[in-house]
């Protein structure tokens, strides 16, 4: 991590750090003229500032592979079929979301930056959401059957009860 290098690059890893509330780190990336790297995709998203010297991007138009944090990734299944071609030198930024299959090729020799982080997701949202409205209101927090008698089938119902809450 060459976070701490930098004091321009601390000042930006902690504010993004701070809007995300995960952690930020970055890896320089140095190659030689026609080195490659192997196809894949990477667990985080990636902004990349070319800083000296060109690259050639191929960066695939299918969907994100968003693979659960739990689950491990398959790089070795990744393809990259028809991908955009993008060329970049210094100065550019190119941000490549996580699971984006690519590879890229310096046409030069070359250095990049990646500035690696996790996007908040629509699950984390939820999950966040949810929390907010357990502290506002205690049946949130309670057992999800707190009776025994209840049993089971009182359960889809406390949960469309919930779920409605949570829309409202």
């Amino acid at each position: 991590n060459v976070v701490e290098l930098s004091p321009a690059l601390q000042r930006f890893a902690r504010a993004l750090e701070i809007t995300l509330q995960k952690p930020v780190t970055a890896c320089l990336f140095w190659s030689k003229a026609r080195a490659g790297a192997k196809v894949h995709y990477d667990n985080r998203d990636n902004l990349v500032v070319q800083l000296s010297g060109r690259k050639r991007w191929f960066v695939s138009t299918d969907a994100p592979a968003l693979h659960n944090d739990w689950a491990e990734a398959d790089e070795a299944g990744a393809r990259l079929r028809d991908p955009r071609v993008i060329d970049v030198e210094p100065g550019d930024l190119l941000y490549i979301p996580r699971g984006v299959t690519h590879t890229v090729e310096s046409t030069t020799e070359s250095l990049h930056l990646a500035i690696l982080f996790t996007p908040v997701t629509l699950r984390e949202t939820l999950i966040a959401a949810l929390d907010h409205l357990s502290d506002l209101d205690r049946t949130f927090r309670e057992t999800a059957l707190p009776r025994c008698y209840a049993g089971i089938d009182a359960l889809p119902d406390r949960v469309w009860s919930a779920l409605n809450q949570l829309l409202a």
